[in-house]
């Protein structure tokens, strides 16, 4: 909660939605990490590590379910 206030009040911060799309994954809300990780790709284009993180995360868990 107190993230996303962070968030809310200054969108842009790198550091705050990076920590956003960590917890995303941990709780395996892997759409709402993507969506973070592509509004990052916007604001900050030279960030495309977030997105490739993301899917590298959500095929791990996926791997390891079965």
């Amino acid at each position: 909660e107190i993230l996303a206030k962070g968030i809310n009040k200054q969108s842009d911060a790198l550091p705050l939605q990076r920590a956003q799309i960590i917890l995303d994954v941990t709780d395996k809300r892997f759409s709402d990490a993507l969506t973070t990780a592509r509004t990052i790709q916007k604001t900050h284009p030279k960030e495309h590590k977030c997105r490739g993180e993301v899917f590298g995360k959500n095929q791990h868990t996926n791997n390891s379910d079965t």
